[in-house]
């Protein structure tokens, strides 16, 4: 029988610890690419959806802020007047709706980023690409949420006009016209911010795809 002297076995010991060690790393490297890719498809999906609220051809849209147009028009009758508020309150179910569909998409989007951060690997050689890529992959998923709430509130503004609308039966009081122009410097306040989101998220996109060319191109 060959017997072998301490120092080779603790040779071979130490071989075989660096190549499992070399392995679980790579294991957990590819475990995180999987996720990336997964979550990579899961965020176009979800800002494809997030920017449906603001797009100007986006046929609801066009036809909400038309309904809400001719309600305020001194000239609509006010039987025609209750008649396109109705529509608007149709209109804004659709809108929700829409908005709705941000949440449910976002998360399938939150799920890829939280196996980001399960298979990231403190052991890696590149801790800091990854952590940038999940911090920047966050930071878009808090900035399409507040897109999402300034959308629940602007179109809540503009069911508080059609109502008001229907009850006043179509008629323009002086109190009504009050109560809008309240509410104008809000719903342009949101609108100014709700713009800037989007700039925000332009350019987390743009940050996070650089993060993500870096840490792939040492895969």
């Amino acid at each position: 029988m060959r017997i072998f002297s301490l120092r080779r076995i603790l040779i071979l010991l130490s071989v075989l610890m660096v190549s499992a060690l070399l392995g679980y790393h790579w294991y957990v490297l590819r475990q995180f690419s999987i996720a990336y890719d997964e979550y990579l498809l899961a965020a176009a999906q979800h800002d494809e959806v997030a920017s449906i609220p603001a797009l100007p051809e986006n046929p609801l849209r066009r036809d909400l802020n038309q309904a809400l147009a001719d309600v305020l028009t001194e000239t609509t009758t006010p039987v025609e007047r209750v008649a396109r508020a109705e529509e608007g309150l149709t209109l804004l179910v659709l809108a929700n709706g829409a908005i709705d569909a941000i949440g449910e998409v976002g998360e399938d989007t939150m799920e890829a980023v939280i196996r980001m951060e399960e298979t990231r690997s403190l052991a890696s050689f590149a801790p800091t690409l990854q952590s940038t890529l999940i911090e920047h992959a966050r930071r878009r998923l808090d900035i399409i949420a507040d897109i999402r709430g300034l959308s629940y509130r602007a179109n809540h503004h503009t069911q508080e006009i059609f109502e008001r609308v229907i009850e006043e039966k179509g008629e323009l009081t002086n109190a009504h016209a009050r109560e809008i122009d309240r509410l104008i410097p809000d719903v342009e306040e949101q609108f100014n911010r709700r713009s800037n989101l989007y700039a925000e998220l332009a350019e987390e996109r743009r940050l996070l795809q650089g993060a993500g060319k870096a840490l792939t191109s040492r895969w």
